[in-house]
């Protein structure tokens, strides 16, 4: 594949014109996939697929197309060219550009991941051998991601690395289920099998009636997916330079030193221990590690070459968006056996779904519980209970209301697969919270 990625770049370079230069982002996937249901495979196959962003500039002034690659050297070389004259055509018709800017690096890199190890007929008949008694339903995908960057400037970057998911749920009766995710970049066995043995313990609670609670505020802890939905919230424009300048952050008061967080509270863009790339689509080359919020405070924001030229600024390489990638949140002291003994009484929280903000400005996210969630009693479980909606600011759950943070953390890969395959990963702990407002 980086053969080919190479053919490309040398091709698209012979047919650049005068004072014309370019950049190339190549995205390409094997994937292999099934779909479970009632623990028996439903749908299999296979997906070999590449596409190149040609981004063709004349000064400031660019323009730039998705071309989906057809692995046929001559066939791709004939779309090019004919992809090159419409963005010829695109610029003439267009403005410069006053913010534009993409990396003039030489830089050569290639990064080829050998440490993922995985075979899918062994994760698929561990699937399928172990849950023939449940009903369960799901997706297994694996296989490794391609990314590529090349420019007029000579700067070429390769990067490769596998992982792997496998996104189930246990089904008891109606919608009463267990959902569980497993993602790595190594097969695991035993952290299956956990996970699997953990849902079928899970499966007794559904049989015991499931408990309506009122609204108030509870003691809870959040399992590592929990926080996952949390964090993806507030990555959503929380980190980028861009909102704090526009003081459309949830995070402004963070970075204003207005409000902190509590000192156990750490997190990072830790682009070294993801799956994605370490250089972004403009060619501009990520640190390996960004912190953003450190012991409470707040350190730096994901700043983009766009934004850094607009607001004066340094970059340190954000992706446009400017969200993190690969979230890094530092663990605690809580051991996994204490989890319950801490909590005592209030709410073991698995999975949430369908968060919003509720107040931006002040930090404030909604959502709602889903799937395995039960009450805990005397620090035992007890009761399964319906659904219900917590409503809080991120200032007191990772604030003044954190109690522990687990030391155990997991890898959550985002199992979006819409065109392709993410990259955006997470590593996460678990947390204990206290006074969590629940609305309804």
């Amino acid at each position: 594949m980086q053969n080919y990625f190479n053919d490309l770049n040398k091709f698209v370079s012979q047919n650049i014109k005068g004072s014309e230069s370019y950049s190339l982002w190549f995205s390409s996937e094997l994937m292999d996939f099934a779909r479970f249901s009632k623990a028996r495979i439903r749908q299999s196959g296979n997906i070999n697929q590449a596409y190149l962003d040609i981004r063709l500039i004349n000064n400031s002034t660019h323009a730039s197309l998705n071309l989906g690659l057809t692995h046929n050297l001559e066939q791709d070389k004939n779309n090019i060219v004919s992809s090159l004259n419409k963005l010829r055509d695109i610029i003439i018709k267009s403005s410069p550009d006053p913010y534009f800017l993409m990396s003039q690096s030489h830089e050569k890199s290639c990064f080829i991941d050998n440490n993922s190890s995985f075979n899918k007929e062994e994760i698929i008949e561990d699937v399928l051998s172990k849950s023939s008694e449940l009903d369960l339903v799901g997706y297994y995908c694996g296989g490794p991601i391609f990314k590529g960057f090349a420019s007029s400037y000579g700067q070429v970057n390769w990067y490769q690395k596998s992982s792997f998911f496998i996104d189930t749920s246990v089904y008891h009766s109606s919608d009463k289920a267990i959902k569980q995710c497993y993602a790595d970049i190594t097969y695991k066995k035993d952290v299956f099998l956990q996970k699997l043995q953990n849902a079928k313990m899970a499966l007794e609670m559904f049989s015991k009636p499931s408990k309506s609670l009122e609204p108030k505020k509870y003691s809870v802890y959040f399992s590592p997916a929990a926080v996952f939905e949390i964090l993806s919230m507030l990555n959503w424009g929380g980190f980028s330079q861009k909102s704090l300048e526009v003081k459309n952050s949830p995070l402004c008061a963070l970075s204003l030193g207005q409000k902190s967080l509590n000192s156990k509270f750490s997190i990072s863009e830790n682009t070294a221990l993801g799956i994605g790339p370490n250089f972004q689509s403009s060619g501009f080359i990520k640190p390996d590690k960004i912190d953003l919020i450190k012991e409470g405070k707040f350190v730096s924001g994901l700043i983009s070459p766009k934004t850094a030229k607009e607001y004066n600024l340094s970059h340190n390489s954000a992706d446009e968006e400017e969200s993190a990638c690969a979230i890094d949140m530092s663990g605690g002291e809580l051991e996994s056996k204490d989890i319950l003994s801490s909590l005592d009484n209030g709410l073991y929280i698995n999975n949430l779904w369908y968060l919003n903000f509720s107040d931006r400005q002040n930090g404030r996210i909604t959502g709602m519980t889903r799937f395995f969630c039960y009450l805990v009693q005397d620090g035992m479980p007890t009761n399964t209970f319906g659904v219900m909606r917590f409503d809080d600011s991120i200032y007191r759950i990772f604030g003044d209301k954190l109690l522990a943070i687990t030391k155990d953390r997991e890898l959550i890969i985002d199992t979006s697969t819409y065109e392709e395959r993410a990259t955006a990963c997470a590593t996460l702990p678990g947390i204990l919270a206290q006074d969590v407002s629940f609305t309804l």
